[in-house]
Protein backbone atom coordinates (compact mmCIF):
# COMPACT_ATOMS: atom_id res chain seq x y z
CA UNK A 1 0.00 0.00 0.00
CA UNK A 2 1.29 3.45 -0.92
CA UNK A 3 1.98 5.91 1.92
CA UNK A 4 -1.10 7.96 2.73
CA UNK A 5 -1.38 11.59 3.72
CA UNK A 6 -2.35 12.23 7.31
CA UNK A 7 -5.80 13.34 6.21
CA UNK A 8 -6.34 10.22 4.07
CA UNK A 9 -5.25 8.03 6.98
CA UNK A 10 -7.62 9.73 9.42
CA UNK A 11 -10.59 9.71 7.02
CA UNK A 12 -10.07 6.06 6.08
CA UNK A 13 -9.88 5.13 9.76
CA UNK A 14 -13.17 6.91 10.46
CA UNK A 15 -14.72 4.91 7.61
CA UNK A 16 -13.28 1.62 8.97
CA UNK A 17 -11.15 1.22 5.84
CA UNK A 18 -7.62 -0.15 5.60
CA UNK A 19 -4.77 2.28 6.15
CA UNK A 20 -1.04 2.13 5.57
CA UNK A 21 -0.51 2.28 9.35
CA UNK A 22 -2.38 3.13 12.52
CA UNK A 23 -3.01 6.89 12.69
CA UNK A 24 -1.55 8.71 15.68
CA UNK A 25 -3.80 11.07 17.65
CA UNK A 26 -2.77 12.72 20.88
CA UNK A 27 -2.31 15.95 22.77
CA UNK A 28 1.34 16.94 22.72
CA UNK A 29 1.97 18.70 26.02
CA UNK A 30 5.26 17.25 27.21
CA UNK A 31 8.39 19.38 27.33
CA UNK A 32 10.83 16.48 26.84
CA UNK A 33 8.97 15.08 23.82
CA UNK A 34 8.65 18.50 22.16
CA UNK A 35 12.33 19.26 22.77
CA UNK A 36 13.32 15.84 21.41
CA UNK A 37 11.46 16.33 18.12
CA UNK A 38 12.44 19.97 17.61
CA UNK A 39 15.97 19.97 18.96
CA UNK A 40 15.25 23.26 20.74
CA UNK A 41 14.72 24.19 24.37
CA UNK A 42 11.01 24.81 25.04
CA UNK A 43 10.06 28.14 26.61
CA UNK A 44 6.83 30.04 27.12
CA UNK A 45 7.87 32.37 24.28
CA UNK A 46 8.56 29.67 21.65
CA UNK A 47 6.19 27.04 23.03
CA UNK A 48 3.37 27.23 20.51
CA UNK A 49 5.76 27.20 17.53
CA UNK A 50 7.78 24.25 18.87
CA UNK A 51 4.65 22.37 19.88
CA UNK A 52 3.31 22.72 16.32
CA UNK A 53 6.61 21.56 14.81
CA UNK A 54 6.71 18.49 17.07
CA UNK A 55 3.07 17.74 16.23
CA UNK A 56 3.83 18.00 12.52
CA UNK A 57 6.66 15.48 12.89
CA UNK A 58 4.76 12.94 14.98
CA UNK A 59 0.97 13.05 14.82
CA UNK A 60 -1.72 12.46 12.21
CA UNK A 61 -4.39 14.31 14.18
CA UNK A 62 -4.37 16.69 17.16
CA UNK A 63 -6.44 19.10 19.21
CA UNK A 64 -5.60 21.68 21.89
CA UNK A 65 -2.74 23.79 20.53
CA UNK A 66 -1.05 26.24 22.86
CA UNK A 67 1.35 26.43 25.72
CA UNK A 68 3.22 26.07 27.82
CA UNK A 69 1.92 28.94 29.90
CA UNK A 70 3.78 31.06 32.41
CA UNK A 71 2.73 30.22 35.96
CA UNK A 72 0.35 32.64 37.58
CA UNK A 73 -3.24 33.48 38.36
CA UNK A 74 -5.79 35.71 36.68
CA UNK A 75 -9.41 36.72 37.04
CA UNK A 76 -11.75 36.07 34.13
CA UNK A 77 -14.34 38.65 33.11
CA UNK A 78 -17.02 36.40 34.65
CA UNK A 79 -15.40 36.43 38.11
CA UNK A 80 -13.67 33.04 38.02
CA UNK A 81 -10.14 33.10 39.43
CA UNK A 82 -7.90 30.75 37.43
CA UNK A 83 -4.51 29.36 38.47
CA UNK A 84 -2.23 28.44 35.58
CA UNK A 85 0.83 26.18 35.68
CA UNK A 86 2.77 25.19 32.54
CA UNK A 87 0.36 22.80 30.74
CA UNK A 88 -2.66 22.97 33.03
CA UNK A 89 -5.02 25.34 34.78
CA UNK A 90 -7.76 25.09 37.35
CA UNK A 91 -10.37 27.24 39.06
CA UNK A 92 -9.23 28.57 42.44
CA UNK A 93 -12.27 30.64 43.30
CA UNK A 94 -15.80 31.09 42.03
CA UNK A 95 -17.83 34.30 42.52
CA UNK A 96 -20.79 32.63 44.27
CA UNK A 97 -21.15 30.84 47.59
CA UNK A 98 -24.65 29.34 47.41
CA UNK A 99 -27.15 28.00 44.89
CA UNK A 100 -29.07 31.30 44.42
CA UNK A 101 -25.73 33.02 43.74
CA UNK A 102 -24.87 30.35 41.17
CA UNK A 103 -28.22 30.80 39.42
CA UNK A 104 -27.64 34.56 39.15
CA UNK A 105 -24.09 33.97 37.87
CA UNK A 106 -25.45 31.66 35.16
CA UNK A 107 -28.02 34.28 34.11
CA UNK A 108 -25.16 36.77 33.77
CA UNK A 109 -23.10 34.27 31.75
CA UNK A 110 -26.01 33.75 29.36
CA UNK A 111 -26.31 37.51 28.82
CA UNK A 112 -22.53 37.90 28.41
CA UNK A 113 -22.34 35.01 25.94
CA UNK A 114 -25.32 36.23 23.91
CA UNK A 115 -23.76 39.71 23.69
CA UNK A 116 -20.51 38.44 22.16
CA UNK A 117 -20.23 39.31 18.47
CA UNK A 118 -18.62 36.78 16.14
CA UNK A 119 -17.91 39.23 13.36
CA UNK A 120 -15.68 39.11 10.28
CA UNK A 121 -12.66 40.35 12.26
CA UNK A 122 -13.10 37.52 14.79
CA UNK A 123 -13.42 34.93 12.01
CA UNK A 124 -10.42 36.31 10.11
CA UNK A 125 -8.22 36.23 13.22
CA UNK A 126 -9.27 32.65 14.00
CA UNK A 127 -8.63 31.51 10.41
CA UNK A 128 -5.23 33.20 10.39
CA UNK A 129 -4.23 31.46 13.62
CA UNK A 130 -5.34 28.04 12.35
CA UNK A 131 -3.59 28.56 9.01
CA UNK A 132 -0.40 29.39 10.93
CA UNK A 133 -0.62 26.14 12.88
CA UNK A 134 -1.29 24.13 9.72
CA UNK A 135 1.72 25.75 8.02
CA UNK A 136 3.97 24.77 10.94
CA UNK A 137 2.58 21.21 10.91
CA UNK A 138 3.32 20.96 7.17
CA UNK A 139 6.79 22.49 7.54
CA UNK A 140 7.76 19.74 10.00
CA UNK A 141 6.33 16.82 7.98
CA UNK A 142 9.07 14.16 8.02
CA UNK A 143 8.03 12.82 4.59
CA UNK A 144 8.92 16.11 2.89
CA UNK A 145 5.43 16.32 1.33
CA UNK A 146 4.37 19.30 3.49
CA UNK A 147 1.52 17.15 4.78
CA UNK A 148 -0.21 19.02 7.64
CA UNK A 149 -1.54 17.24 10.71
CA UNK A 150 -5.36 17.09 10.88
CA UNK A 151 -6.49 19.67 13.44
CA UNK A 152 -9.69 19.20 15.45
CA UNK A 153 -11.08 22.61 16.35
CA UNK A 154 -12.81 22.41 19.71
CA UNK A 155 -15.78 24.60 20.48
CA UNK A 156 -15.96 26.24 23.88
CA UNK A 157 -19.75 26.27 24.06
CA UNK A 158 -21.98 23.69 25.67
CA UNK A 159 -22.39 21.60 28.77
CA UNK A 160 -18.69 20.86 29.26
CA UNK A 161 -17.86 24.54 29.74
CA UNK A 162 -20.74 24.96 32.18
CA UNK A 163 -19.97 22.01 34.43
CA UNK A 164 -16.27 22.88 34.45
CA UNK A 165 -17.03 26.44 35.52
CA UNK A 166 -19.70 25.59 38.08
CA UNK A 167 -18.17 22.26 39.21
CA UNK A 168 -19.94 19.01 38.43
CA UNK A 169 -21.66 18.73 41.82
CA UNK A 170 -23.33 22.15 41.72
CA UNK A 171 -24.11 21.69 38.04
CA UNK A 172 -25.89 18.39 38.73
CA UNK A 173 -28.10 20.10 41.34
CA UNK A 174 -29.26 22.52 38.65
CA UNK A 175 -30.54 19.70 36.45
Amino acid sequence: MAPMTKRERVLRTICFEETDRTPLYDLLQNDAVIEHYTGERLTVENGERLQCLAIGRTLDMVRAIGGPSAPGAYMQENGLRIRRLRWTSWIEERPWHDMPGLVEWIKGEIKRTNAFVYDRAYADALHQRIEGWLALFAQADPTGRNDPTVFVLESGVGLTEMYWQTDIQDFSYLL
